[in-house]
């Protein structure tokens, strides 16, 4: 930039004048300044040896003239080099500290000058201001934040000082500025002044790019130095303090996270994905007097679709445009990780005990979704060739299959068990019906049965239908419910999954044990298993164990062969057992 140069030679003339760097606010002139500009005269050693010496002084709150000439001491005093003046600043920070320790918070010791005739009388405090400030002599001077000063300290009184270091005492005075920011009757004095003091304005107004790279200094070698960078030019984020405040916000984020060791084999896409959402929450939310929407909307998926494109005219342009960019963005909000980061950027800082679960259940969901994705590429893979040899097809079913089977709906894997059927392996179809129903027993079981089905959907594979009928079986058989409870369940109009295949995994001479032995009248029962029945295959199975039962209780007489056909509602038991049959 031209400003570069402009700025160079005036720190490396040694010739006494004074500068304006003019920017608004957030673009980072201090920072440039400090870190190129006051950097490169520090490293300069011919440079500094021929300087007397540096200060720097932030005008924001200092009321008085007083108290900048006592700032520019004091920065002097630090930043003098090695040497002799740096046994110079040792004694002078030794008296100031030695008199800080007698000096009570209003009132300092005073000294006695010119003996007893005389009787003057000083603080020790501004004797030793004024001969620090009065020791500022042929030295580089940086003025910052004239629109910040409290305005007790007129501008006239800066710009005198100004000229009393140029012309008096042969200084270099860069003085930096947000002049947009000054108030109207401090523009008026300011133009009234400048062109007797000031021989240049400059006007610091870097590139996005720029704005951001000097934002991120000193971030170059973090593995997620590259996402946040673009992240804030997508965002066109070019306040210098926001990009700042953004990416300590994602290092402090990793770096916490980091602490758990369950965090060590967390994916690249996830810390991708986590840098991309903070450097976006953390920039919105210091971003509120620009137009930015509050993050809490930004993360509600709701919210976010009433974003829209940026187009809203009831909106300023600064609102719409963040809209508009967030909507580009390439984010889906609306997850517990979301939530977690958004907590940490309100709270300042991050807030681990949501993070942390967030993260692994967000590899969770990610490593689902991707042995999903799998799946469906081996289905791609089947229906966009038309090539008569089926390996690749096959090889591709056999690296998906492993990672699906615990999640994979019911009707998909009858349709891959053909599938590989059709390829010429039906054990690899057995094995992927037998996977399926494994992960789904114990506290799962309840998802082999039709009510967990997507709706509508009937098994019609021969063996895939046997497989899951008797696993409904054993699983019931396992939970351990009774028979004697089933059949009272049931007896009194229920119809849980759990009861009906208790039923369907006792033998015949069980159940009949059972209806004799309860003396019960088993009406209701009789109904529902013998008569109307369950139309499942488990249902089906429980319904023929029932009236295979009834039939073993009306062989034993006649009596109970009339008592049988009663509870059927005048059906023959035999009659119902054929046409089940019949059924398949």
């Amino acid at each position: 930039m031209l400003i570069d140069e402009s700025l160079r030679f005036f720190v490396n003339n040694l010739q006494p004048r004074a500068l304006v760097m003019k920017g608004r606010w957030g673009v980072g002139k201090t920072f440039y300044w400090r870190e190129q500009i006051a950097k490169e005269f520090f490293a300069h050693a011919d440079l500094r040896r021929v300087n007397r010496g540096y200060a720097y002084v932030s005008l924001f709150g200092i009321e008085t003239i007083s108290q900048m000439r006592n700032s520019l001491a004091y920065s002097y005093i630090e930043n003098q080099p090695p040497g002799l003046f740096g046994i110079a600043k040792h004694w002078v920070r030794k008296c100031i500290r030695r008199i800080a320790s007698h000096v009570s918070k209003n009132v300092a010791d005073e000294l006695s000058l010119g003996g007893q005739e005389l009787g003057i009388k000083v603080k020790a405090t501004t004797l030793l201001n004024d001969f620090s400030f009065l020791s500022i002599r042929r030295s580089l001077i940086c003025i910052d934040d004239l629109e910040r000063r409290n305005g007790k300290l007129s501008i006239g009184d800066v710009l005198g000082l100004v000229s009393y270091l140029v012309d008096q005492r042969e200084c270099r005075v860069i003085l930096i500025l947000n002049f947009d920011a000054l108030p109207a009757e401090d523009r008026e004095e300011w133009e009234r002044s400048r062109d007797k003091v000031f021989e240049a304005e400059l006007l610091y107004q870097p590139t996005l790019q720029k704005s951001v790279e000097v934002g991120m200094h000193g971030t170059e070698l973090e593995t997620w130095h590259n996402t946040v960078k673009s992240c804030l030019i997508q965002l066109e984020i070019d306040n210098v303090r926001v990009v700042a405040r953004a990416q300590r916000f994602v290092r402090q984020l990793i770096e916490e996270i980091l602490k758990d060791k369950r965090m060590s084999d967390v994916s690249d896409e996830a810390w991708a994905e986590i840098a991309k959402t903070a450097t976006l929450l953390s920039a919105a939310n210091a971003s509120r007097n620009v137009g930015a929407p509050d993050i809490l909307e930004i993360i509600d998926p709701q919210g976010l679709s009433m974003l829209g494109d940026g187009g809203d005219a009831d909106l300023s342009d600064e609102q719409n445009g963040w809209k508009k960019r967030i909507s580009e963005y390439g984010l889906y909000f609306g997850d517990d990780l979301d939530k977690a980061i958004a907590q940490s950027v309100l709270d300042g800082f991050p807030r681990t005990d949501l993070l942390v679960p967030a993260v692994l259940e967000w590899g969770q969901i990610r490593q689902k979704h991707e042995r999903e994705q799998k799946f469906r590429r081996a289905w791609d893979l089947y229906h966009s060739s038309l090539e008569p040899d089926d390996a690749n097809v096959f090889d591709a079913f056999q690296e998906a299959l492993p990672g699906i089977v615990g999640t994979e709906a019911v009707h998909n894997i009858e349709s891959t068990g053909r599938l590989l059927r059709v390829m010429g392996h039906p054990d690899a179809a057995t094995k992927l019906f037998k996977d399926w129903i494994d992960a789904r027993r114990g506290e799962r079981s309840d998802e082999l049965f039709e009510e967990s089905f997507f709706p509508g959907t009937i098994v019609t594979d021969a063996e895939f239908k046997d497989l899951i009928e008797s696993a409904r079986i054993e699983e019931t058989r396992a939970a351990g419910m009774l028979l004697v409870e089933a059949l009272v369940q049931i007896d009194s109009s229920s119809h849980s999954n759990e009861a009906v295949a208790s039923i369907a995994a006792a033998h015949p001479e069980e159940i009949a044990e059972v209806l004799v032995r309860e003396k019960r009248t088993w009406r209701q029962c009789a109904r529902t298993l013998g008569v109307h029945g369950p139309h499942d295959d488990v249902g089906r199975s429980a319904r023929a164990r029932f009236l295979a039962a009834l039939k073993i209780i009306a062989e034993t007489s006649p009596l109970n062969a009339d008592r049988v056909r009663n509870k059927l509602g005048g059906l023959d038991v035999n009659v119902l057992l054929a046409e089940l049959q019949e059924q398949g």
